[in-house]
């Protein structure tokens, strides 16, 4: 059985390779930060999603 920082280095491994790929295929990441959606675009440009009352979707750069 892993202990917890076995699994949370683990994890850490998984994530970067995500990216990796992600950013190598030209596609952007979506993650959830301090409670807000992120859209981060292979060239490392991140912006803040934001859905209205009405579901459209706004993009804020950061």
């Amino acid at each position: 059985m892993k202990t917890e920082k076995e699994l949370n280095e683990i994890f850490k491994k998984i994530e970067q390779s995500v990216q990796d790929k992600a950013r190598k295929a030209g596609a952007p990441i979506f993650y959830i930060e301090n409670g807000k959606r992120i859209r981060q675009e292979p060239t490392g440009e991140r912006y803040i999603q934001v859905i209205d009352s009405d579901g459209n979707l706004t993009d804020y750069k950061l």
